[in-house]
């Protein structure tokens, strides 16, 4: 799907829930609907990000360490996760962590996962941020401690998010 369209999709299920809700579903009905609320509000930021007017460019490929970008991005949002009350664990592993790649385009996206975390990880809770070689994979991993849905052994629901950032 197209993200115009995964966005009408969640909206067309938030309504089915609000109507749910209304009908005796209850507190797990509503902390369902405000996540997927929250949900959507987060792919809606990201859709508009994505089609920001910006100059089109090729990429321009060259050998970086992941290492220095992660660091370098870190370093400026610094002031926003400490606004956010958020204890921030890095597990990286020793340089160099080299991949082939455009390095702007990188950066910008380790900038948007680092300030997305920084607006909606819950105020107060530990953000684990890993990097970890998988064969020619480097995985990039975000954990927020939080317990975003209710559990419950008969609920069945998860939510999961991921992106690959690079392969060498």
């Amino acid at each position: 799907l197209e993200m115009s369209d995964a966005l009408d999709e969640i909206k067309m299920q938030m309504d089915i829930l609000s109507e749910l809700t209304e009908n005796a579903q209850g507190e797990m009905a509503e902390e369902v609907q405000a996540r997927i609320k929250h949900i959507y509000g987060l792919m809606d930021d990201m859709q508009s990000s994505l089609l920001e007017e910006k100059p089109i460019s090729a990429p321009v490929l060259k050998r970086i360490d992941l290492l220095d970008v992660m660091d370098d991005v870190l370093n400026t949002k610094i002031a926003q996760f400490s606004a956010a009350m958020l204890k921030i664990k890095v597990d990286i592993p020793d340089p160099p962590a080299y991949i082939t790649a455009d390095y702007s385009q990188i950066r910008s996206a380790f900038d948007i996962l680092f300030t997305n975390t920084a607006m909606y990880a819950a105020s107060g809770t530990n953000v684990e941020i890993s990097l970890k070689k998988d064969g020619q994979n480097w995985i990039y991993t975000i954990v927020n401690d939080e317990d975003l849905v209710p559990s419950s052994p008969a609920s069945g629901i998860a939510i999961s998010t991921g992106l690959t950032v690079a392969s060498e």
